[in-house]
């Protein structure tokens, strides 16, 4: 593992600097945890308590309002951690490498809860928890995708998990446009096929809920960070010692 404290101070990574790093992201955390979690109670208050349920599907309409977010954002971790994958891949900069782990860890999680309210919207409609249609059986391969990713980055080398990231991007087009490539009993994309159809009353809901996790993503991320650094700096401090 090539550690932070001896890799070269290039100019182009002057903001990965570990001493920036902690500076900046200690302003921050006080910041994104007020605002993630004004923007949690908000969204689900709204969703939940200030629209009407649906005519044909009841109450169980309204998970919606996290299902859907969800949905988004795991595909969107997804894209950034190949984004600092290929960062990682490119420069071998470590920070990169830990900004990876972070949104696998965060990704991971966002899939798995898009899994499970997704059943728990559809059974009401199904009749059934689980289907292998194309849209869940893809979202499901992006959890084994996510999973597999995090038991690299702690059993193998860097680039091992960077390249395997890269190679697991493939899946998410076949996400994208499983809808449309196969006949499933899932619905199209609730957002880009219905924009001049829905109500503001439900877009803004399931839009604020979905910037409450991408801001839970960066404290996560910040959290993440800070810990790896002050690690590598206990380490690094006790190699020193070890040297006199």
């Amino acid at each position: 593992m090539t550690s932070l404290f001896t890799i070269k101070k290039q100019s182009q990574y002057q903001w990965f600097q570990p001493t920036l790093l902690l500076t900046t992201s200690q302003r921050l955390l006080f910041a994104l945890a007020f605002s993630t979690l004004f923007l949690i109670i908000s969204s689900l208050t709204l969703g939940f308590f200030f629209t009407q349920q649906d005519a044909q599907q009841g109450e169980h309409f309204k998970m919606i309002y996290l299902h859907v977010p969800f949905a988004w954002i795991c595909m969107l971790s997804y894209l950034l951690l190949c984004i600092s994958s290929f960062l990682y891949l490119i420069s071998k900069h470590p920070i990169f490498f830990q900004v990876s782990k972070s949104f696998s860890i965060t990704g991971s999680l966002f899939t798995f809860s898009c899994l499970i309210t997704g059943s728990l919207w559809g059974f009401p409609t199904w009749g059934t928890f689980w289907v292998w249609d194309a849209r869940l059986t893809s979202v499901l391969l992006l959890f084994f995708i996510y999973s597999i990713h995090l038991l690299l980055c702690y059993s193998t080398k860097e680039s091992t998990s960077c390249f395997f990231a890269l190679v697991g991007m493939i899946n998410l087009p076949i996400i994208k446009y499983s809808v449309e490539w196969w006949s499933t009993l899932h619905q199209g994309a609730s957002i880009t096929q219905s924009t001049h159809s829905i109500h503001e009353s439900i877009f803004i809901p399931m839009f604020l809920f979905w910037i409450a996790l991408l801001l839970y993503s960066s404290l996560v991320l910040l959290i993440h960070l800070r810990s790896y650094i002050l690690i590598s700096r206990i380490h690094s401090l006790k190699s020193q010692r070890n040297l006199f």
